[in-house]
């Protein structure tokens, strides 16, 4: 009986020991995932920012870009900085506290990042919003921008043949729903029932399987849920959050 209750004590050790393992593992990938957005938006306008002197822009016009474009590198810089902190403090998948942000500033941010052939890649984005409404008022957490929007545009570039297609719409006064369209291959039935799932690739994928899994636990965290469609020919994935 002691030699079984010793067996059981550590078989149950190394089990627990195997779980921590693998969460941390799953965190540490959740971090690499997390960094890669705002690392692949500074590289590329460092790049951009080499290529200027090699233009034949004049010196207003290279300087406007010049700070234009560092403002921007700033702004993913910040973000790093703010990921780092979060995930060096955070047990838990996402802080406790965060800020706020309007939406008006997350169209603007995404247009400004997202606003340059080098890393549209000839693809064009559309913004579609009500212009009637004041967007400057209504406020969504900073971390769905970081760890949800920004993910499903950046996979919709990449899968996007010509053009990807953002909705923001308000459902009513409290609920606001964000879309995202892209002209790619539509997803398929496979995809649509399992593509939010730790590791599960699409067709075409060359990432680590974990970005839709990763921005949908986030968007849970605020009581919805990513979803899933074919619409008249395109990828579209949503989510409708509370403001």
């Amino acid at each position: 009986m002691k030699w079984k209750n010793i067996h059981n004590y550590l078989s149950d050790s190394i089990k627990d020991q195997l779980t921590i393992q693998n969460n941390f593992k799953k965190k540490l990938e959740i971090f690499e995932h997390d960094l890669k957005t705002p690392l692949t938006v500074l590289q590329r306008h460092v790049e951009l920012l080499k290529k200027m002197n090699n233009s034949n822009l004049s010196t207003e016009e290279i300087i406007s870009k010049i700070n234009k474009e560092t403002d921007i590198a700033l702004n993913s810089i910040s973000r790093i900085n703010k990921q780092l902190q979060i995930h060096i403090n955070n047990i838990n998948l996402l802080p406790n506290h965060t800020d706020i942000i309007s939406v008006a500033k997350v169209i603007s941010m995404i247009s400004e990042s997202y606003n340059h052939p080098y890393i549209l890649k000839n693809k064009t984005p559309d913004i579609e919003i009500d212009k009637h409404f004041p967007y400057h008022q209504i406020f969504i957490n900073n971390q769905v921008l970081y760890h949800v929007i920004d993910n499903l545009i950046s996979n919709a570039l990449k899968y996007a043949n010509n053009q990807i297609i953002l909705k923001f719409e308000m459902v009513n006064a409290h609920l606001l729903n964000f879309v995202v369209l892209n002209d790619g291959k539509t997803f398929s039935e496979e995809e649509l029932h399992s593509a939010k799932e730790w590791g599960v690739k699409g067709r075409e994928s060359n990432g680590s399987g974990i970005s839709l899994y990763f921005a949908n636990e986030v968007i849970k965290q605020y009581n919805s849920e990513i979803h899933l469609n074919n619409v008249n020919q395109h990828t579209q994935v949503s989510f409708t959050i509370a403001v």
